[in-house]
């Protein structure tokens, strides 16, 4: 859980009471982990006596084999006797003949005695040995069943606590240990489908070990940084991230480089170099650089273009415009120069400055260049080199300070926790906002939203925060790291930001919602630095003396499949096959899907088809109970033991109409003297005779439900608990399945295997009824749901909307055992190994056992479930399908959504495609018409989204068409008097 700090208060001491529950907890946490090894250990000690018990039995009957070995060897001699007497000659005397019989026929009784003691002997050696090795299983079986529970318990703790990383590590080692435990098993596979993980693009690229800059091509395609070795420090590299493609020549230089930046087309790349000298100083030695330049390559035959752009001491930054045709340099000789892109001929007189330059940057339109320096923020004409034609003075360092989009006004924060906003041309202050959350981090980084709308920076005392720029108002204060947080990022839409901590993790956040929206990027190298790709798809990990990675930041999470119609829909259901989803809309309309690809289908009616029984039934007052039918209507009365039935709310018949649950109130009374709790209990619905116990529930109940086949009944009750009763003679014990929130109905699948459950939050998720544990991931439906259905076989579920859409939301059944490489992935995506007992380290980078596992499932011709689903986790984000499950496309997905038009829609779009010019455009319109109240920067961000969307596709018409009604808006807005 996110941590928040007080908004106008410093640091201060944790009240004791907190030490003491962090302290219990520890506890609680240690005692389990050393519960589970006793309990380990237990197991290993009744295998180990159960083992020796067998090879005992075992001894026993090798003896036994070689005794009735013996005992045959003896008859066969005596028959072998018997038959020489026989074979005597016939004046052999008569008395000898009839005592060899007699010896021989005594020899053979005594014989079969033995033989028959032998085999009684054998038979109950064979029963013992037998008893041992069930007793083996027995015992394995129910320790494995304990250690099970108990790790599964570990891992649903560590998903609740927000360590992923955990919880996927404690599944893979049951996964691995027991792959035949189905519960187990789809339990892995629904954290690993339904969650966003960062998954890396390419191997980590070898950078050097002092680097601190990175940059994206364009189209982030490419990136670029210091090569590692050889010659480290003095050439930069250019890798694809796409996997497979070498590297790009390097550029060579001849001084150590400090800065690199792509040109907006993406063919070239301005590089800054320095010349340095070692000197001595007071006992201590210092590198100083001596004189600098920077060049301008070909990003893709490393020929050069321009240079060198010199500076007498060393150039810290370059940077090109906008259009690409010019570039800017910052010297430690307090000059900024402006050069020609393709010349490297200087176009401007220099720009001097008082003191050191901190940053510069040319303006969206490339008309100024704005400078920082010292306490200060100066505005220079890009063409000529004039001015400064304004100087904007601040009581603090500077911070941050930016350009909005459309190059009309200066947004800057300084270290005196104050925002200012200035015309760029004027000079005017157009606003001063006091920001009332102290201990910012200056060495953090301050950073200002690409719309100007919004500051992010970290806290001293730990943590980061967003503000409104234009007020000062806290809109998120809890982004919380376990170790302070180093460094803030935003991406280039502005609805994501980037935090990474001291403890070598790093985050994705919504910016809007203040909520983190991808899995934590954990086992990182601190000190690192982020860097979002243009497009906002990408984001490149630097990890000083470890390499650097690129990874996918579009949405990882399958999606349920949605049937769009013209119209809402109002009623929706399977087929009989389940194959396909029969709807209709408000016109009465019917329309067809196909459950697998969404598209519209066609479905054979057979008029001959009769009619399904449904029985209907309500209590009425008292203990008698009314039940029709919809075939023939014909209604009875079925009246209960008044004993047995007291406080009757309601009741609920099985599908067959043959038996009923009565839903009551409680008989125990609170200290108010109401009636408290409630109970179940399940009658013949013929003969009104009780067929339970009363089942006796600490709250009032909800709703209840029989199974399919009516051996089972399911309660929800507002003590946020499912409780499960089987109806028999000898009913098993289930414990209860306990949810975050109170729970107001659950449905068995038609299997009876699975059980879904719906809380007051529309928090839907899927519990496996043998075992008791989640199958799923707990989805979130907002807005009212009219209808929940699983389809016949289990596997899907229909979720019908009161704004009349229709999901299917797939929870896939392990069909098998699972492959020894699922355990992998997942502890390669975890990037640890964890029995539940404690974490450690794979004994392979995790970036290296993944992309072994993908390389493996790409290459596989195998077309079976587990082969199909891995295929579809390490694909392409951007073209892949919405679900391992179905075949909808992405990109038809997103085109589903903008059609859609719904604020949800729209920003779900542009998350799947975050540089999707219709997706930001139709998000300034929905921006736009927001209330006032629930956003006072909705033109801002409107204005902003409308360029970008301009910025991606000059050319779309409905995108031109949109951008003029945004500054249609933005300029009435401009000339309404103030105070309106």
């Amino acid at each position: 859980m996110a941590k928040s700090f007080p908004p106008n208060s410093p640091p201060s001491r944790v009240p004791l009471p907190v030490w003491i529950g962090i302290s219990i907890l520890a506890v609680v946490v240690l005692a389990l982990g050393f519960n589970l090894r006793i309990q380990k250990t237990r197991a290993d000690e009744s295998k180990m006596q159960a083992t020796r018990a067998a090879e005992r039995a075992e001894r026993a009957l090798k003896a036994a084999a070689q005794s009735l070995a013996a005992a045959k060897e003896a008859k066969e001699i005596a028959q072998h006797k018997a038959t020489i007497f026989k074979s005597t000659e016939k004046d052999f005397v008569e008395s000898t003949r009839a005592a060899a019989t007699a010896a021989a026929t005594a020899a053979q009784k005594q014989t079969d005695k033995k033989i028959d003691e032998l085999e009684r002997a054998v038979e109950a050696a064979i029963k013992d040995t037998k008893r041992a090795f069930q007793t083996q299983t027995a015992s394995e079986s129910q320790s494995q069943a304990f250690i099970t529970r108990l790790q599964f318990n570990h891992a649903e703790k560590a998903f609740d606590e927000d360590d992923s990383s955990r919880g996927l590590a404690i599944l893979a080692d049951i996964v691995r240990n027991y792959p035949q435990d189905r519960v187990a098993a789809a339990r892995l596979l629904s954290a690993l489908t339904y969650r966003n993980f960062t998954l890396p693009l390419q191997k980590p690229f070898p950078v050097s070990p002092n680097t601190e800059t990175i940059s994206f091509s364009p189209d982030g395609k490419y990136i670029a940084a210091i090569a590692a070795d050889p010659p480290g420090e003095t050439a930069v590299q250019i890798w694809s991230v796409e996997p497979g493609v070498p590297p790009l020549p390097p550029l060579v230089h001849s001084n150590r480089i400090e800065h690199l930046e792509f040109s907006p087309d993406g063919k070239r790349l301005i590089v800054s170099a320095n010349e340095q000298r070692k000197i001595q100083e007071g006992g201590r030695a210092a590198i100083i650089p001596v004189k600098g330049a920077a060049w301008i390559w070909n990003a893709f035959n490393a020929k050069l273009v321009a240079g060198p752009l010199a500076h007498d001491i060393g150039v810290w930054s370059a940077s090109f415009n906008p259009a690409g045709n010019r570039a800017l340099t910052v010297g430690g000789d307090r000059m900024a120069r402006v050069w020609d892109a393709a010349t490297g001929a200087p176009t401007a007189q220099p720009l001097k400055h008082p003191a050191p330059i901190f940053r510069a940057a040319f303006s969206p339109d490339g008309s100024l260049i704005m400078t920082v320096s010292d306490k200060a923020i100066y505005t220079w004409n890009a063409q000529s080199g004039d001015g400064p034609l304004l100087t904007l003075q601040f009581a603090g360092n500077i911070l941050a300070a930016q350009f909005t989009i459309d190059s009309k006004l200066i947004v800057a924060f300084s270290s005196d926790d104050r925002t200012s906003v200035w015309n760029s041309r004027t000079g005017a202050l157009q606003l001063s906002a006091p920001f009332p959350l102290p201990n910012i981090a200056p060495n953090a980084g301050s950073v200002i939203s690409p719309d100007g709308q919004r500051i992010a920076a970290a806290y001293s005392r730990g943590g980061a925060a967003i503000w409104d720029a234009f007020s000062g108002q806290a809109i998120a204060d809890d982004l919380y790291h376990d170790l302070p947080v180093a460094r803030v990022r935003f991406g280039p839409n502005g609805r994501l930001l980037a935090t990474t901590a001291l403890d070598g993790s790093a985050r994705l956040w919504d910016a809007h919602a203040s909520a983190p929206i991808t899995e934590p990027l954990r086992n990182l190298v601190y000190p690192m630095r982020l860097k979002f790709s243009p497009r906002g798809d990408r984001i490149a990990v630097l990890q000083t003396g470890a390499g650097a990675e690129v990874r996918s930041i579009l949405p990882g999470a399958a999606k349920p499949l949605m049937l769009l119609a013209n119209d809402p829909l109002f009623t929706a259901s399977y087929s009989p096959d389940g194959s396909k989803v029969v709807a209709k809309d408000g016109n009465d309309v019917r329309l067809v899907w196909d459950v697998r690809t969404g598209r519209r289908a066609s479905l054979a009616v057979d008029p001959a088809t009769a009619v399904e029984r449904s029985y209907l039934a309500r209590a009425t007052n008292g203990n008698t109970v009314i039940i029709e039918n919809n075939i023939d209507d014909k209604t009875r009365f079925l009246t209960l033991d008044r004993k047995l039935v007291s406080g009757l709310r309601s009741v609920v018949l099985s599908s067959d109409g043959a038996l009923l649950i009565a839903i009551m109130d409680g008989r125990e009374t609170d200290i108010k003297g109401s009636l408290a709790g409630g109970a179940t209990q399940v009658f013949n619905a013929e003969t009104g005779k009780a067929l339970t116990p009363r089942q006796v529930h600490p709250n009032p109940i909800a709703s209840a439900k029989f199974s399919a086949d009516g051996s089972l009944i399911a309660t929800t009750c507002a003590d946020r608990s499912v409780r499960l009763f089987e109806i028999g003679e000898t009913p098993r014990s289930f414990a209860p399945l306990k949810h975050a929130d109170p729970v107001i109905k659950a449905d068995f699948s038609p299997d009876g295997s699975r059980l879904l459950t719906q809380s007051t939050e529309n928090d839907l998720r899927v519990w496996d009824v043998s075992s008791g544990q989640p199958l799923s991931e707990t989805k979130r439906q907002w807005g009212k749901i009219l209808k929940l259905e699983f389809n016949p076989a289990s596997d899907q579920i229909l979720i019908l909307t009161e704004a009349g859409l229709v999901e299917l939301w797939d929870v896939p059944i392990s069909p098998d055992s699972a492959p020894d490489w699922l355990p992998t992935l997942a502890e390669a995506v975890a990037g640890q190994i964890n029995d539940g007992t404690g974490a450690r380290q794979p004994g392979r980078h995790e970036s290296a056992l993944y992309f072994e596992i993908k390389t493996g499932l790409e290459q596989s011709a195998a077309a079976d479930f587990y082969t199909r689903w891995g295929k579809w986790f390490v694909a392409d984000r951007a073209s892949r399908a919405i679900s391992p499950f179905n075949e909808m496309p992405v990109d038809q997905y997103v085109r589903a959504l903008i059609d859609e038009n719904s604020f949800d829609s729209i920003l779900q779009a542009v998350a799947l495609d975050p540089a999707n010019a219709r997706a930001l455009a139709r998000l300034a319109l929905l921006t736009i018409d927001e209330p006032a109240e629930d956003n006072i920067r909705r033109i801002g961000e409107a204005d902003f989204y409308s360029l970008r969307a301009l910025q991606l596709d000059p050319r779309s018409s409905e995108v031109i068409r949109i951008r003029e009604i945004i500054a249609a808006a933005l300029k009435q807005k401009q000339e309404q008097p103030k105070g309106n």
